[in-house]
């Protein structure tokens, strides 16, 4: 009964039926000590412009964030341009509906490496909200980010940005504890190759 209650509220949550009132967005970033970025992250800025315009962040740039309960940590660099809560939260529980349901309903889908059709794996254009993506990277590496893995990105995206009242564009890395770098990704006002549009539109 529990899980039903709380997988009806997630859609309605999605949906807009739910309003969630918005976090004080005066927070302080507490920065953790900074690790520089790993070695297979150097010498590769070109890939990084290319996939999403990414700029590769310095080492004093960066945020890293362990996503409770999981192998995964998350390189952020936050970015200057606002996000509406509602659209920050919108997108993170949409997107995550729709990534959970595919893993519940396929045999050992976490485990397995995004297919080509999923790679970036990005937020639905046709929802209200912001954009969401993730990607196997560096790209001349065998892919190794699972769906899984995604998985864990959108909950730490939640918590770092979301719950702590972070409503920023943020470019990261992904990295796993055994693997090292697995892929990038991004949480954006507005998608990229489109116009930008005003924080106050819908």
């Amino acid at each position: 009964m529990a899980v039903f209650f709380w997988y009806s509220f997630l859609l309605l949550l999605a949906s807009g039926a739910v309003v969630i009132p918005s976090l004080p967005n005066t927070l302080p970033i507490n920065q953790p000590n900074l690790t520089p970025l790993n070695e297979d992250l150097k010498g590769n800025t070109s890939a990084a412009t290319r996939l999403f315009n990414l700029s590769a962040p310095q080492a004093n740039d960066v945020i890293d964030y362990l996503v409770p309960n999981t192998p995964t940590t998350l390189r952020f660099h936050l970015k200057p341009t606002a996000i509406e809560p509602q659209d920050l939260a919108r997108t993170i529980l949409q997107t995550q509906i729709k990534l959970r349901r595919y893993i519940v309903t396929h045999y050992q889908a976490a485990q397995d490496v995004l297919f080509y059709r999923d790679d970036p794996y990005m937020s639905e254009p046709e929802f209200t909200g912001c954009f969401f993506a993730a990607t196997h990277w560096p790209r001349d590496h065998q892919k190794r980010l699972t769906y899984g893995m995604v998985d864990n990105v959108l909950k730490g995206v939640w918590e770092f940005l979301y719950r702590s009242g972070r409503f920023v564009d943020a470019d990261f890395y992904i990295l796993d504890e055994d693997l090292g770098t697995v892929g990038m990704g991004r949480v954006s006002r507005d998608t990229p190759g489109q116009s930008p549009r005003n924080v106050t539109e819908g």
